[in-house]
């Protein structure tokens, strides 16, 4: 007997038949309120040693049509430990193969980010000395928003904003933030407070709603957060309603909103205006970390937009735009592939062990290029 299952944080994936484990019929969903379809995360139960084979048979449908070539999916038998597996893209299906080790399999289109992690990340850094925990307000489901704020105290301190998730499949977004997090924690706890005068404000997940519905690109009202920016209603959108408020209030000297990309197997960055630090951060963390690169991005590699509801959204404002608008200081974009990623011809792993370190190494760029400013 075979059994699929989705109902847990982040679950996402439609039913058609299971009556054998070697040909497994489901769809990728829809996101809640929206047009958006290219998120799955679900399970499947059957005998331990048994070949698995999962036919997605609506990939064709997905809002991201080149999201397939070079695709590899992961699979967990603890919902703990990750990893790629074999995956084709044929005849509009997207097929997902595996010898299954246990009686259990957990299959997700990134590696998924659980609220609960998330909770206890910013419940144990919030009772540290450098750092503080403000909730803004809550979502439409009554979820927090949660702003965490690391680093020195002194009026004077230069701001470092970083948002992530805005898209709430993007969980990749959500692990690089926790590289960030950490990492920043560990500095200050090491340093003291005696570090640059720097203050880091993040907000490590933008759109918890959609993370717990198993949205891919959309809150709870079919919002795509990352086009709201400039005039964001405060019931559609309450999570970029009140980080804005609490930029405005705070202040921005610095921005850096992450994100997942679905069709380039790169990870970039891409500054909303020229600017010599962003040059030199993105240029020092390339230096750093063998997953970032700066040879390919969006100016030089033709994507789509994608579609965050039903119809375009793209030319509406974003979080770079307005951050660049409001405050002119350097706003970056930073994209990580749902892909293997491609370096010299050649795939190298990236998951989200790679997603955490490079968050680190982020923080630590950042760090270094402000104790210099400094």
């Amino acid at each position: 007997m075979v059994k699929v299952s989705s109902d847990f944080d982040g679950g996402a994936i439609s039913f058609i038949n299971a009556d054998k484990a070697d040909n497994i019929q489901l769809e990728i969903n829809k996101d809640n309120q929206s047009c958006t379809r290219q998120w799955f995360y679900f399970a499947v139960e059957s005998i331990s040693g048994t070949l698995q084979r999962i036919r997605l048979v609506n990939a064709d449908k997905v809002s991201f049509s080149g999201a397939w070539d070079g695709y590899q999916a992961f699979a967990s038998y603890d919902n703990q430990s990750w990893f790629r597996i074999d995956t084709q893209y044929q005849d509009g299906e997207l097929v997902l193969t595996l010898e299954a080790k246990a009686s259990k399999v957990y299959y997700a289109y990134f590696v998924p980010y659980p609220l609960t992690r998330q909770t206890a990340l910013l419940q144990h850094v919030a009772s540290m000395p450098a750092a503080q925990l403000e909730v803004l307000g809550q979502t439409a489901q009554g979820r927090d928003i949660s702003l965490l704020r690391i680093g020195s105290a002194s009026a004077e301190a230069k701001k470092i904003w970083l948002i992530a998730r805005q898209h709430p499949g993007e969980t990749m977004a959500q692990w690089i933030a926790e590289g960030v997090i950490w990492q920043l924690a560990e500095h200050f706890a090491a340093q003291h407070f005696s570090t640059a005068a720097v203050s880091f404000y993040i907000v490590a997940n933008m759109n918890p709603d959609g993370a717990a519905l198993g949205n891919h690109r959309t809150n709870a009202n079919g919002i795509n957060l990352n086009r709201h920016w400039a005039t964001p209603d405060p019931l559609l959108c309450p999570e970029v309603y009140l980080v804005k408020q609490a930029m405005l209030k705070y202040g921005v000297d610095a921005f850096i909103d992450i994100h997942g990309d679905e069709t380039l197997p790169y990870n970039f960055m891409m500054a909303e205006a020229e600017h010599p630090l962003a040059s030199q951060l993105k240029q020092a963390l390339a230096e750093l970390d063998s997953n970032f690169q700066t040879e390919y991005d969006y100016s030089n590699v033709a994507v789509g937009c994608g579609a965050g509801s039903c119809g375009s959204s793209c030319g509406q404002q974003k979080a770079t735009s307005f951050v660049d608008l409001q405050f002119g200081v350097p706003s970056l974009l930073l994209e990580a592939s749902f892909k293997p990623l491609r370096q010299k011809a050649q795939a190298i792993p990236w998951d989200h062990r790679a997603a955490k370190q490079l968050g680190e190494n982020l923080a630590d760029t950042l760090l270094k290029i402000y104790a210099e400013i400094n």
